[in-house]
């Protein structure tokens, strides 16, 4: 998770974040992390401005993908039964900002 670890790092460090969960990792047939995909929640009133920004300044050798929320959003999606955030909240593992 090394490569995992790097990129919630550098979020932490570009971002005023709340929560991060890891969504899902791929890994090929040698063990080895090939991608992963991370839920971000931000306190921001540009969620599409920080989602750039933060592609920009985080540099990686794994491909990684980011799905940001901004707090007001998360907490009203998570919350709702079939939403992605949702089953991102059920089915996520928590690696900043604590369980709910």
């Amino acid at each position: 998770m090394d490569n995992i670890n790097i990129v919630v790092e550098e979020i932490l460090n570009n971002a005023d974040v709340k929560k991060i969960i890891l969504i899902s990792k791929k890994i090929d047939v040698q063990g080895g992390l090939q991608s992963f995909k991370l839920c971000v929640v931000v306190e921001t009133d540009n969620v599409s401005q920080t989602e750039e920004q933060l592609y920009m300044q985080i540099d990686c050798d794994i491909n990684f993908d980011l799905i940001l929320y901004n707090t007001a959003d998360w907490e009203r999606l998570s919350k709702e039964h079939g939403a992605f955030a949702w089953k991102i909240k059920q089915t996520g593992a928590v690696l900043y900002g604590g369980a709910e």
